[in-house]
């Protein structure tokens, strides 16, 4: 794990033999979720001396996990399986104990997103976004597992993060029509809300205003330095948005700082 103003390690975890696939880290930082490709399942905590210690570490089926994310209250934990199928957990004991309470079933290839909805729907239940590999994109209640119709009223949810590049709000990051040689890898949101970012294959990185429903919308694009990105990320610090961003042939983690007077004099004018 990085600091992200210094650059600098905050901590890191050696786990030997392990290919991590996927992780997540819960809002306190305190606890990280981390799969491997040998479908184990770690649960790290990290204490105030930046120490880290294994709780938890379980063998999940055979099928690895592709796809994790923790509850915005840290009180759950979704893992999206490339079996097709989301597992989802109580977190007992501060990460200790992982108790399995339902399954999302109904995609028909690997997950590759999933998202908590940032509050309870009516005081209830959390929302699950998902998307597949096939680009199938599904609703959940969290709670049950239930698959959900993308009605109208689920259409206006606020999502605790955005890792699914699909979406009634995201529509407009797309091409009007699908084209093979422009595929969105990756998607993140900042935590205003307010801009969405887009990492295509042909390794652009574009920045729209948030919500973006239409294809008409005009972004705002970073310098290419990859041929492709695989992954983009908002952090905040106070004041500062910085954006995070991985090439697969640049073998670098690059840091842009978000200038919002820069990006709103373009995104304004759509």
């Amino acid at each position: 794990m990085f600091r992200s103003e210094t650059k600098e390690f905050a901590w890191k975890h050696v786990a030997k033999n392990a290919n991590v696939v996927s992780a997540d880290v819960n809002s306190t930082g305190t606890l990280a979720a981390v799969a491997s490709k040998n479908c184990v399942l770690s649960v790290i905590r990290v204490n105030e001396r930046n120490e880290t210690k294994t709780l938890h570490r379980a063998k999940l089926g055979k099928s690895a996990m592709t796809a994790i994310k923790f509850s915005p209250d840290d009180q759950f934990l979704a893992l999206g399986s490339a079996n097709h199928t989301i597992y989802l957990f109580q977190v007992v004991d501060d990460g200790v104990f992982l108790e399995p309470y339902g399954k999302c079933k109904g995609h028909t290839e690997p997950i590759l997103g999933i998202d908590w909805s940032a509050t309870m729907l009516m005081n209830e239940f959390y929302l699950l976004q998902s998307t597949s590999s096939n680009l199938d994109y599904s609703l959940w209640a969290a709670s049950t597992g239930e698959k959900l119709q993308n009605t109208p009223e689920l259409r206006n949810v606020n999502w605790n993060s955005y890792d699914c590049k699909l979406g009634y709000a995201v529509a407009g990051v797309w091409p009007s029509e699908l084209d093979d040689a422009i595929v969105i890898n990756s998607l993140d949101t900042d935590k205003q809300e307010s801009l969405v970012c887009a990492a295509e294959s042909t390794g652009k990185i574009k920045i729209y205003r948030y919500p973006c429903y239409t294809q008409e919308a005009m972004p705002y694009t970073l310098p290419t330095y990859s041929k492709t990105v695989t992954q983009v990320k908002f952090m905040n610090s106070g004041d500062v948005t910085r954006l995070i961003s991985v090439g697969s042939d640049a073998n670098i983690i690059m840091q842009w700082k978000v200038n919002r007077k820069a990006t709103d004099s373009v995104l304004n004018t759509t």
